[in-house]
């Protein structure tokens, strides 16, 4: 489900999302994180607590 309204997208295209923003998002993070690597220092693993 998405809360965008798409509907210009599908008569223009054809294209019709099915990705759930969980999924969408998990996706997302786990791209950018394997696009923009960063070295974790002790002091930035406190951030992800």
């Amino acid at each position: 489900m998405t809360y965008a309204n798409v509907d210009d997208l599908v008569k223009s295209v054809g294209f019709q999302p099915n990705t759930s923003i969980e999924v969408g998002i998990e996706r997302f993070v786990y791209w950018y994180c394997s696009y923009y690597p960063i070295e974790l220092t002790p002091q930035s693993t406190e951030l992800l607590i």
